[in-house]
């Protein structure tokens, strides 16, 4: 995030704290920051409430990395002058920096209210409102810092990126060609470009896309990840080994060091060195954890594990069987849940392939629907809930479903894999809908989300303990759905692979829906796939994802040790 000052010393009588500053300033300008903090801090000795000073050794606290330490002083210089646009901005600046993106979206959005001609206060509300998945405001922010500064590619290569994650990518396109027709050197909007033409299933164009941001800036490793993702000839050992010096430099921005780790680990892998490909990715991992704990985001063992006991507690046997009756039901939503890598993505496509299904693809709507009646954090109370009240429920969730749908469509897919968590919840208000729990090897489960760089979310995926445990309270969740009478489709992955006319007769059976050719020819669905799967799926079913935690069997025992099972 960019960040300035304005202004020197103003408050009366502050004459030698006024040259100190000055001092520090041309100290700054001339690259000695450490001697600039000793001024600053020198500054402060003599007017420990000078806000220029307070403001200054904020800015360069956040200037050498030490964000959380910056947070303080730009706290007392906008308590000193409320009114000042840029103690704002520089304060939101610190508080994203430090992992704090609720309380940054406050201070940027009132820097935005006071100066609402700063396109940087723009980009950066954006930024934070991106990272909280508030979808709308952050396009909202981009554009106002696109039209405020028209000749800044960062904003458009930000919009184009923020609609790609909304699930509109024909517009996603659009804004990252203009952002290239501004400046055609931006790697990271060429990189977006990829992404967006990557979902799209436009492999080839996205292949380009990718090379040309990494002949921009050779040591990208997401670029190179992602090519890496849709071309197995990108890579090779001096390549690998750029890449882990690259996610080793300290000097690096984390996600760019975790990035590099993780295309470290592709490369190294589809040169088959497998050893070193389990290295790299456990470093990129390990990074991410670090990322995640420090932004107050890491997965807790204990706090999922009594989540799912309070699920087992509310969804009884008894409680199901007093769901509503399934008949006249609208029988719009077909979910596809599960655990992450286990194949829903392929399941959706292939459904989706049929004419009378749209696919959503990953949509917070049931979440959004249960957070918003008090359901998510207390399901009892959703149990408690009288019939018409849950059915009300389930209509807004289809109203939303159909909102976030491309088209509409008899059926519509709802492909969140942690809806698993909800089936209690689509039972007692849902009762026309139909979930398919797509299942898959658990340590090629495993292996593969311990692999994929999530970016986002499935914290539980960066420590193989972590991933063990969250796998075991699935899989006993799963269990008690299937005890307390809930209906779903156990379609498992390798059988999909071995047999697939047979498995994909058997699920079109399930959603009530007629034989359609088109399913087994999935890979030429046009359809956009945002998820991480969405370049296998542009491919024709193939074996070799089966079996392949046998590779790397020792790396994985503190998974099966977690899981409290033995490798098969």
């Amino acid at each position: 995030m960019r960040h300035g000052r304005q202004g020197g010393a103003t408050a009366p009588g502050a004459l030698a704290v006024g040259r100190q500053l000055a001092s520090a300033w041309q100290l700054m300008q001339a690259g000695r920051a450490d001697a600039a903090e000793q001024a600053v801090r020198a500054a402060l000795r003599q007017a420990p409430r000078d806000p220029d000073a307070l403001e200054f050794l904020g800015l360069l606290l956040l200037q050498r990395g030490a964000a959380e330490q910056a947070v303080a002083p730009l706290q007392r210089a906008v308590r000193a002058r409320p009114e000042k646009a840029a103690a704002h901005y520089n304060l939101g600046c610190a508080l994203a920096s430090a992992g704090r993106p609720r309380d940054a979206a406050a201070a940027l959005r009132r820097a935005t209210e006071l100066d609402p001609a700063r396109p940087e206060a723009w980009a950066n509300l954006g930024n934070v409102l991106q990272e909280l998945d508030d979808r709308a405001g952050a396009i909202a922010c981009y554009r106002e810092a696109a039209r405020l500064a028209p000749g800044d590619v960062a904003p458009y290569s930000n919009l184009g990126a923020a609609l790609l994650y909304e699930g509109r990518p024909e517009e996603a396109e659009a804004a990252l060609r203009e952002a290239l027709s501004r400046d055609a050197t931006h790697a990271g909007a060429w990189n977006n470009l990829g992404n967006t033409l990557k979902s799209l299933g436009r492999l080839d164009e996205a292949a380009a896309a990718y090379r040309r941001a990494l002949t921009l800036q050779p040591g990208m490793g997401e670029a190179l990840a992602n090519l890496a993702d849709i071309d197995e000839r990108a890579g090779d050992r001096p390549t690998a080994d750029r890449l882990k010096a690259a996610a080793a430099d300290a000097a690096q921005p984390p996600q760019d060091r975790i990035a590099a780790a993780f295309a470290a680990g592709r490369v190294l892998a589809q040169l088959d060195e497998h050893e070193q490909a389990f290295d790299a990715y456990a470093a990129g991992n390990a990074l991410r954890r670090a990322l995640d704990r420090s932004r107050g985001a890491g997965f807790d063992r204990a706090a999922h594990s009594r989540r799912v006991d309070r699920l087992i507690s509310a969804y009884t046997a008894g409680a199901l069987a007093a769901a509503p009756d399934a008949a006249g039901a609208d029988r719009t939503p077909v979910f596809v849940l599960g655990m992450p890598r286990s194949g829903s993505t392929l399941v959706e496509q292939i459904l989706a392939s049929h004419p009378d299904v749209a696919g959503a693809g990953e949509v917070p709507c049931l979440e959004e629907v249960l957070s918003a009646a008090g359901a998510l954090a207390a399901p009892e109370t959703l149990v408690a809930t009288a019939e018409a009240d849950r059915l009300r429920l389930g209509a807004a969730y289809i109203e939303r479903l159909r909102r976030a749908a491309p088209e509409q469509a008899p059926r519509i897919t709802d492909k969140t894999p942690v809806n698993f968590l909800h089936i209690g919840a689509i039972a007692l208000t849902l009762p026309g809908a139909r979930i398919v729990h797509s299942r898959r090897d658990p340590a090629d489960t495993a292996l593969s989300c311990f692999f994929q760089n999530f970016g986002r979310g499935n914290a539980f995926t960066n420590d193989l303990g972590d991933l063990g445990a969250f796998y075991r309270d699935y899989l006993r969740l799963m269990a008690h759905w299937r005890e307390a009478g809930a209906t779903f489709l156990d379609l498992d992955y390798e059988e999909l692979v071995a047999e697939p006319e047979k498995t994909v007769r058997g699920l079109l059976d399930f959603v009530d829906l007629p034989w359609d050719p088109d399913c087994l020819r999935f890979h030429e669905n046009p359809r956009a796939v945002l998820t991480a799967s969405n370049a296998q799926v542009r491919r024709p079913l193939y074996g070799g994802a089966v079996a392949r935690w046998r590779r790397y069997e020792r790396q994985l025992a503190p998974f099966f040790a977690a899981l409290g099972q033995s490798p098969r």
